[in-house]
């Protein structure tokens, strides 16, 4: 306990003067606690319980978990990358109300400090410095054009 002898013998001594109690007599050469120590030591021993628990992380269990999710998207994330996730939420998460909004790049910073928005879903451009985020993919867009076009620009054909 990292407490002398002196310490502990000050301590209990407190606590007989609060519980007006002598909380542990001699019998022979052991010390035994008084009925009202038991009492107090089944409480002692809940409250530490309690403390205990504190210390120990709740695991998740998204099949059971019952709240509300926020999903800040832009137009395209919404055609692009939602109709998969929402899939993967129901399936996980049956319980969890998804709720999808439309992103505001000008209030994006406050929408997330506030708990408003718990996702975005946008284009790295659009995220303030501050922010972390995960690049989810890259794309490239091509334009292809035909012969019947009639200013047909250049196009790099490999």
């Amino acid at each position: 306990m990292g407490l002398t002898q002196q310490a502990i013998s000050e301590q209990l001594r407190k606590l007989r003067d609060t519980f007006n109690d002598r909380l542990f007599v001699r019998q022979g050469n052991q010390m035994v606690p008084t009925p009202i120590a038991e009492q107090l030591g089944g409480k002692v021993n809940g409250i530490l319980q309690d403390i205990e628990s504190l210390l120990t992380p709740e695991t998740f269990n998204p099949a059971t978990y019952t709240g509300v999710f926020s999903i800040s998207a832009t137009d395209y994330a919404i055609q692009a990358i939602l109709p998969q996730l929402l899939e993967v939420i129901r399936r996980s998460a049956p319980e969890l109300k998804v709720i999808v909004r439309d992103f505001e790049s000008d209030n994006l910073n406050s929408l997330m400090a506030s708990g408003e928005i718990d996702l975005a879903l946008t284009f790295p451009s659009f995220i303030p410095d501050n922010l972390p985020y995960k690049l989810l993919f890259e794309e490239q867009h091509v334009c292809i054009a035909g012969k019947t076009l009639p200013e047909r620009p250049a196009i790099n054909s490999g």
